[in-house]
Order: C-alpha cells, then sequence, then structure tokens
C-alpha cells in the first residue's frame, strides 16, 4: 500500500531509545521518507543512524526533549538537512517506575517535560514549516497506561493523559478532529 510518503521528511523523537522509535523510522525510509531521528544519547543515536542508511537518507541529532531548548535547534537541522519538515512523530518518553508517594519533584517534573511538554514544543516548531510544504502531519505517541491507570507510573499515565488532551485541541482548531 502506497503511504504516500516518497520525497517527505519526517522527525521521530526518541528514536534511538527503543524499537518503536526506530521501527517507526524504518517504516518511514521504506515508505520514501527522509528521517531526522532524535535521541539524547549521541552513541545510541549514531549507532541508529548507521543502522537505518541501508533503508534510505536519514541523519540523527542529539535532542534532549527534557529540555526547554531542543525543539527549534531540531527542526532547524532538519530543514538545513533535508529542505522541510512534513510528518512530525512524537515517540520521545519516560517510564520511570516507584510507589507514586516516592517520586521527587524532579523526576515528576522530566516525566511530564519529556512526555508532554516535549509535544507542545514540537508542535511550535515545527508546525510553520509543515505549513510552508503545503501540510502534513504530527503524530504523538500515547499508552495504554491511561486506561489501565497503572500502578508505580504515576507521573508517566499522567502525562499520557495529557497528550490526549494536547492531540484534540489543537486538531480542532484546525478542523482535523
Amino acid at each position: 500500500m502506497d503511504l504516500g510518503l516518497v520525497g517527505k521528511v519526517a522527525i521521530v523523537t526518541g528514536g534511538a531509545s527503543g524499537g518503536r522509535g526506530e521501527n517507526m523510522a524504518v517504516r518511514l525510509l521504506e515508505e520514501g521518507c527522509s528521517v531526522m531521528v532524535a535521541d539524547r544519547n549521541p552513541q545510541r543515536n549514531g549507532e541508529l543512524v548507521g543502522r537505518l542508511e541501508q533503508y534510505g537518507e536519514v541523519a540523527g541529532h542529539v535532542s534532549d526533549v527534557s529540555t526547554a531548548d531542543f525543539a527549534e535547534p531540531l527542526a532547524a537541522a532538519t530543514v538545513e538537512r533535508f529542505g522541510g519538515i512534513d510528518v512530525v512523530i512524537n515517540n520521545a518518553a519516560t517510564y520511570p517506575s516507584r510507589p507514586w508517594n516516592e517520586y521527587t519533584l524532579e523526576e515528576w517534573d522530566r516525566t511530564i517535560d519529556t512526555n508532554l511538554r516535549s509535544l507542545f514544543l514540537m508542535s511550535k516548531a515545527t508546525v510553520p514549516h509543515i505549513a510552508a510544504r503545503g501540510g502534513g502531519s504530527i503524530v504523538n505517541i500515547g499508552s495504554i497506561t491511561l486506561a489501565l491507570g497503572m500502578a508505580h507510573i504515576l507521573p508517566s499515565v499522567t502525562s499520557k493523559g495529557g497528550i490526549s488532551g494536547f492531540t484534540r485541541a489543537p486538531a480542532s482548531e484546525v478542523g482535523q478532529q
């Protein structure tokens, strides 16, 4: 099935941190996309880019999505390398595990920043580039943990609930819900 992705440019955050990001990047490359994979670990990111080169045009960018200043440089590097942005896969996530009342405020904030705030920052940084190319897609990866209310991952469950709201509100503003 042709997904209409030939010649498109995609960003995958959290690309090198687990199988899901890598699998999405491979699929996008197989469909003809150029892909920028972003991860906070330079070694893992470099290794991933090396593995993916066999599938198509790929580059890597070291980005820690839990920081406030990651999105603009990632978007700029993607546009510089590939000429634009059509698709964003907000895949980066963290799932620290402990009883809910043992989390520190720092752990809570890092999880919310990684799993939820990063979507807002990536969307703000990439929507102008997506619009300049006539439109595209932003895919926010949620989790079934929200429905299950899983124990010992309260900040992750909370952030994944926020992803649902974050995805629906902007979509309703642009008529895509």
